[in-house]
């Protein structure tokens, strides 16, 4: 029997040292291609090898070290060759791959200037950073949460928005030409980096609308929460290796650091299970005056989670947390937990797996590459559902970015 490649990697500080022992050739080098796959899923974007024991190198293996160079460096990581056997060595330079011997590691390049601060909690470890200083948000609430009990909506309840670049938002609505024309297909939605996304309840496939040269997206509300500003803040975090942080727990986090009770949050992370719900019915399109929510009707009218679902999809999620709201946000946001004083209101959507930019902040141009790589798979609202025993628990998060904007204003519509 052909032996297997032998794998192993050492990490210090930023870099991740691999060394591989035996053939890289085209039977051996799936098993290559998946430890590396492995490694850049779970947040190592800085990987040296060590091909020093690597007797020989194909085509096929030339062409993984090939393709993750490229990836690693849209994602401002790096893949260098530390050492390696004379014979493979000659391979990759008679192939012209000779760069990859002697790049530069993470310590020798030179820092961003940009005023950030660290803060590990054991689970989860944050990077903190000013992205645009002084910038906050009013908060601008539309519409009548409540009424999705009934259901009662009306067209007095219908509000048209234009979200240009300088507005987020979430809540109850679709994507069309106005109340009427919207009437069946009302949902979940949000909006993000100049994308509308939204979950119509006429078909099982999420639209959006983006951005281009004079359109701006827009959409029907029956009600929502909108945003209005920039993000003062932006950061960074990730779980040791095979962990997660609950999304009650790191909003926490951002609240008690930021020393905010009251934001709007953003952020593109890598799930490790989502938990939530999604209307398959419009609103209004209940006319025997029964409620979505009653029981045992709700299982044909609500879609949730029965356990975390989407492991290892990326999501990108939009909305309002509030340590002890009141007055007119009360009715908009839900206990992120029994046994929590934080409120929140927050949607998501799903995408497959890509790998995430570590260093780029740039929302805008990160939603837009999302949604030009591939297509949402679904919009859930996000719940808690600590019910003991039955419940499927919270939404949980390897790494992820994130936007926030302290809310320094509030207005009803």
């Amino acid at each position: 029997m052909e032996q297997a490649l032998a794998i192993s990697a050492i990490e210090q500080g930023q870099i991740l040292t691999i060394h591989v022992e035996g053939r890289i050739d085209s039977y051996r080098a799936g098993q290559l291609d998946q430890f590396i796959e492995e490694k850049i899923h779970n947040g190592k974007y800085h990987l040296s090898f060590d091909l020093s024991e690597t007797s020989y190198i194909s085509s096929t293996g030339i062409r993984i070290f090939v393709n993750y160079y490229k990836q690693l460096q849209k994602l401002n990581g790096a893949l260098s060759i530390s050492i390696a056997s004379t014979g493979v060595m000659d391979v990759f330079r008679m192939v012209g791959m000779g760069k990859l011997f002697g790049q530069d590691t993470p310590e020798q390049l030179p820092e961003k200037e940009s005023e950030h601060w660290l803060v590990n909690t054991g689970e989860v470890k944050i990077d903190y950073r000013i992205y645009e200083s002084g910038q906050e948000v009013k908060l601008c609430l539309y519409g009548r949460p409540e009424a999705i009990r009934k259901p009662d909506f009306t067209s007095g309840d219908h509000h048209h928005i234009d979200f240009d670049s300088h507005k987020y938002g979430l809540g109850l609505g679709a994507i069309g030409s106005g109340f009427d024309d919207c009437s069946v297909r009302f949902g979940e939605l949000m909006a993000v980096g100049n994308v509308v996304v939204c979950q119509p309840t006429d078909s099982n496939r999420p639209d959006f609308m983006a951005a281009s040269g004079d359109l701006i997206p827009s959409a029907e509300l029956l009600y929502g929460l909108v945003a209005e500003g920039g993000f003062g803040h932006a950061m960074r975090f990730e779980c040791p290796e095979g962990q997660s942080v609950k999304l009650g727990t790191l909003t926490r986090y951002v609240g008690e650091h930021l020393k905010t009770d009251h934001f709007f949050m953003v952020m593109l992370a890598e799930s490790k299970g989502v938990v939530g719900v999604a209307l398959k019915r419009s609103p209004l399109d209940y006319h025997d005056g029964a409620s979505p929510f009653s029981f045992p009707a709700l299982r044909n009218q609500i879609y949730y989670t029965t356990e975390p679902d989407h492991m290892g999809a990326l999501v990108l999620c939009a909305g309002v947390v509030s340590r002890q709201p009141v007055g007119d946000l009360r009715p908009f946001v839900r206990p992120t937990g029994s046994s929590s004083d934080l409120n929140s209101h927050i949607h998501g959507a799903v995408f497959p797996f890509h790998l995430l930019r570590k260093d780029d902040f740039d929302l805008t141009k990160i939603v837009g590459e999302l949604f030009e790589m591939a297509e949402p798979l679904q919009i859930l609202h996000f719940i808690n559902d600590d019910r003991e025993l039955t419940g499927s628990g919270e939404s949980e998060f390897s790494q992820g970015l994130c936007w926030i904007g302290k809310i320094n204003q509030v207005e009803k519509f």
